[in-house]
């Protein structure tokens, strides 16, 4: 299996796995306003709602970017010749490879130290480097994913604007 048939299937999961957090958040959101108009809130929703939030976007943030669904301005790169236009794709696809490298090696670094000093959410007591240590592989598969995209678009082609 080529690597970017591999890429396109986790990114296909991570997806996947953030739908479910969207599900989870929004089905507890619903059922906490309903419950809690009856007077029997769910303890500690906001914090399960607010780890759920996180989780939804690390895991949608790699297939996003591999089918490029996001939100871009090209007011300076649909002027550009084809060649010119390439290379600024590049390029902006190694800077973002760069933030991302940082963004996994410092949410790995957060993970360990949260790890360490046993930091959890205050009701429910809920562990937090977890949500630290899935959202550095989420940010890796991200790399992959700007990594592929950099090699076709310097192969001149699928152009993934």
């Amino acid at each position: 299996m080529r690597i970017s048939e591999t890429t396109r299937k986790l990114c296909e999961i991570t997806d996947y796995i953030g739908g479910v957090a969207l599900l989870f958040m929004m089905s507890l959101t619903v059922l906490d306003v309903i419950l809690r108009y009856l007077g029997v809130p769910i303890l500690g929703s906001y914090e399960l709602a607010s780890l759920a939030g996180g989780a939804v976007v690390g895991f949608a943030l790699p297939r996003t970017s591999l089918e490029n669904t996001h939100v871009t301005v090209d007011v300076l790169v649909d002027r550009q010749e084809e060649g010119r236009k390439n290379v600024l794709l590049v390029i902006t696809r190694i800077m973002a490879l760069a933030l991302f490298v940082v963004f996994s090696y410092n949410l790995v670094d957060v993970g360990r130290t949260l790890y360490r000093t046993n930091e959890s959410t205050l009701t429910l007591c809920c562990p937090l480097y977890p949500f630290a240590y899935l959202l550095a592989v989420c940010c890796m598969i991200e790399c992959l994913v700007l990594c592929v995209q950099i090699v076709e678009l310097a192969r001149g082609g699928e152009k993934n604007e």
